[in-house]
């Protein structure tokens, strides 16, 4: 499913995208499977399966890996990279095949990557986007006549770097899916415990992920005063919401949106101690067929996958 590509030794290029552990291979292992039984459900009903990746990397992924010689005695290792298929070789490689790719980027050497994907997938319709998604998603979907059409959009960002304005426009078309990975994590880091630490960047980065500024008065108990240096009281609160009230938050957020917003998929890090991600799936379609349809295979690929994630010890 997310299986290697090939084994070198290592010796890593600008161009690799170098991440991921298990909890990547559980990402991407759901979204395979979403993908094949996505297509498979819809290709009868609409003329156009589309695919839409905002953070395509290369294509691939490279994972190091040390190997041993196999020696007992004078055992030596060698550093290996692995490279493995990323969301954007996923795709290409769903059975039925999406009829439209595109795959936006923003580094340089990540697009020159994906262009050399769209040459070896030539009989494809792959659109390579270098770019912003918070720009290009709404440019290309302006583009778009939704009508017997349907598309996918997966939305791994790098960091906080989704808009709330760009899931609006995603939302408006009534015709795609999503599949938003949130940093828990990374929210809480901004959202620091003592509210006198978020600045105004982290106040307005927090403020346009969500579009609000609500996440204050949902996260921070205004009764529990900090002081500065002189002990004089501020008037910023202090953080209340732990991840999983956070998690939650983000969950009722995108339930204001969205048609259907169903638990997400908790990824862990450090041997499951921390809940750094969640795997959120979002349906754009109101009609009954579409929740329907939505609750039989995005239930079942989350079900699945939090039934075989590493819980916390």
């Amino acid at each position: 499913m997310c299986g290697i590509a090939q084994a070198l030794p290592l010796a890593m290029s600008t161009s690799d995208h170098i991440f991921g552990n298990q909890a990547t291979d559980l990402k991407l292992g759901v979204i395979s499977d979403y993908l094949g039984m996505y297509t498979t459900a819809l290709r009868p009903r609409f003329k156009r399966l589309w695919y839409i990746d905002a953070f395509a990397g290369t294509g691939y992924r490279t994972v190091s890996r040390q190997f041993s010689d196999g020696l007992l005695l004078g055992q030596t290792q060698q550093d290996f990279k692995e490279q493995r298929r990323g969301s954007a070789l996923i795709a290409l490689e769903t059975k039925p095949k999406f009829d439209r790719f595109t795959f936006i980027e923003k580094k340089p050497s990540h697009v020159a990557a994906l262009e050399q994907l769209r040459r070896d997938f030539a009989d494809q319709p792959i659109d390579v986007v270098r770019g912003d998604c918070n720009e290009v998603i709404p440019r290309e979907l302006l583009k778009q006549n939704w009508a017997g059409t349907r598309a996918v959009m997966f939305l791994d960002p790098y960091g906080l770097t989704v808009d709330w304005t760009t899931l609006e426009t995603i939302r408006r078309t009534g015709a795609i899916d999503v599949w938003y990975l949130v940093n828990i994590n990374g929210i809480l880091r901004q959202a620091a415990r003592s509210g006198v630490a978020v600045d105004d960047h982290k106040h307005r980065r927090l403020t346009r992920m969500f579009g609000t500024g609500a996440w204050r008065t949902a996260w921070y108990d205004f009764r529990r005063k900090e002081h500065d240096l002189l002990g004089e009281a501020d008037l910023f609160g202090h953080r209340v919401a732990d991840e999983a009230a956070v998690e939650a938050w983000v969950k009722s957020r995108l339930e204001d949106l969205f048609t259907w917003v169903p638990q997400p998929l908790r990824l862990y890090m450090d041997r499951g101690r921390v809940h750094q991600f969640s795997l959120f799936f979002a349906l754009s379609n109101a009609s009954g067929p579409a929740i329907g349809l939505a609750k039989r295979l995005a239930g079942h690929v989350l079900s699945a996958g939090n039934s075989s994630q590493v819980r916390p010890r």
